[in-house]
């Protein structure tokens, strides 16, 4: 079982509701056919590059680890565009709670929309690289559509690691459907797909909820470039948080760098056929 992202029936259908600070607030019509609420910030100039920032579980587009990076993005030349996944942000639903934000027909969904947020980067804001920076739950969401979605040029996951061997392990008398559902939210399932576009993962080195064994069971998935490091620090609280936004920048900036160096090499094969050609 492979969880697929869901074609979009409905015409984008982008709506600028207006600003707050650096940040431009949208709407689009998400993969279902409901607003998909979208928080854009953009650098003074044509970015280089694109961060998808995608939030973890109880988070938003507005939550404080990506909007504080997004100053220091911008700063640097890229944009940033951030949705709200399903049942979070401005589609919490009071009644309902988070209870359902991981299962099989939420994560379509979520994947959808990621991929109606990567359609809004072409048709707003050009042809540039798109990295998807996604933490935690963001990081699964944006391991199973670089998967799938070849718009995306590289992947930076934060928090992040595989479910399947830890499952396996403490649940063995599980039924195998049981196992088969895991398998098919588990990012390691999909990260084989990803290469050999680059992908960074940063995991604390205190998580509870990914420890080592989990990140490096992500880690291996994936095929060359790669990197993995590990920051001090627990799921939810980084007592120094600099450098592994630094790091994302950098990497962010690496993937820019070469995309304009394999331009300049593209311009120069053209040139170079258009010459040989009089």
């Amino acid at each position: 079982m492979r969880i697929t992202i869901p074609a979009r029936r409905s015409p984008l259908r982008p709506l600028r509701l207006g600003d707050d600070g650096p940040f431009e607030e949208w709407t689009l019509t998400g993969v279902h056919g409901d607003r998909l609420p979208v928080r854009v910030a953009r650098p003074a100039g044509d970015p280089s590059a694109v961060v998808l920032a995608a939030h973890g579980l109880t988070g938003s587009r507005k939550s404080p680890y990506i909007a504080g990076a997004s100053r220091q993005w911008i700063g640097r030349g890229f944009a940033v565009v951030s949705p709200d996944f399903p049942l979070h942000g401005d589609r919490a639903e009071p009644h309902t709670g988070l209870a359902g934000a991981q299962e099989v027909s939420t994560v379509r969904q979520a994947l959808g929309d990621l991929a109606c947020a990567v359609d809004f980067v072409g048709e707003d804001i050009g042809p540039v690289p798109i990295v998807v920076v996604g933490f935690s739950m963001g990081a699964m969401f944006g391991t199973l559509l670089a998967a799938q979605d070849r718009r995306v040029d590289a992947l930076c996951l934060v928090v992040a690691g595989s479910r399947g061997r830890r499952v396996r392990l403490t649940n063995p008398h599980l039924p195998p459907e049981a196992f088969e559902l895991v398998e098919a939210a588990d990012p390691a399932t999909y990260a084989p797909q990803v290469s050999p576009r680059p992908v960074l993962m940063l995991c604390a080195d205190r998580d509870e909820q990914f420890d080592r064994l989990s990140a490096f069971d992500l880690y291996d998935a994936f095929g060359p470039p790669k990197e993995l490091s590990f920051f001090p620090g627990t799921h939810a609280q980084w007592p120094h948080p600099g450098p592994v936004y630094r790091r994302i920048t950098g990497f962010v900036a690496e993937v820019a760098g070469r995309s304009r160096l394999e331009r300049a090499a593209g311009d120069r094969d053209v040139d170079g056929r258009h010459d040989s050609s009089q």
